[in-house]
Order: structure tokens, then C-alpha cells, then sequence
């Protein structure tokens, strides 16, 4: 519902389920959190992304760094992106999506 309230530009409506959430105490996961980044950035609220950015780091998914690096671009925090650039170097060996997760600060910017 998030993603389809955000492609019509409905802020109103993604803030409104996110409320509902906190409400009722939904854990979320990481692919929640990471998608409602992205209904937060196509409706222009990069604050709010990056809230929900800050929120998937916590939960620690090695799985979710590519993402992340791409959203903090998106977002213009070139430094959240060197942050999870340097913890997905730790965690395994670098290949081309890392890679080019790395490199969308350069085309966002």
C-alpha cells in the first residue's frame, strides 16, 4: 500500500500508515523498512528516508548493504554511504554490486 500511495504522491497516506504501525507495535523488517525508504524519497521526503535508512541499519542485514548504499545516495549522505561501504568490506568480498552501490553517490550528487 506504501508504494502504491507513494507513486501517486500521497504523503498523507504513507505517514498515516507508518502512524498505524508505530500504533499497533509492528516489528518491521528490513525489506519493510527499506521500502518504505523508498515511498519516503519518490514523495521528496529525504528526511523521513533517511529515518527509515537509519532504522534498516539497526537491523543489521548483511543481505540489505547494496540497498543501502544506493538509498543513502539518493538521499545525499555521501558519509552514511562510506559508513556501509566500509561494514560490507568487512563482511565479504567486494563484487560488482557493491561496486556499483558505491558508485551511485557519484550519480545522485
Amino acid at each position: 500500500m506504501m508504494s502504491l500511495y507513494s507513486s501517486v504522491g500521497n504523503r498523507d497516506k504513507v505517514d498515516e500508515i507508518l502512524r498505524e504501525i508505530k500504533e499497533n507495535n509492528v516489528k518491521l523488517d528490513n525489506a519493510l523498512l527499506l521500502d518504505m525508504a523508498k515511498a519516503y524519497l519518490r514523495v521528496g521526503s529525504k528526511r523521513e528516508a533517511r529515518e527509515m535508512l537509519v532504522r534498516a541499519e539497526e537491523v543489521n542485514d548483511l543481505a540489505s548493504y547494496e540497498d543501502l548504499m544506493r538509498l543513502y545516495g539518493e538521499v545525499g549522505k555521501s558519509e552514511d554511504v562510506y559508513c556501509i561501504w566500509n561494514l560490507y568490506k568487512k563482511t565479504r568480498k567486494q563484487n560488482n554490486d557493491g561496486f556499483l552501490a558505491l558508485n551511485w553517490i557519484s550519480l545522485e550528487s
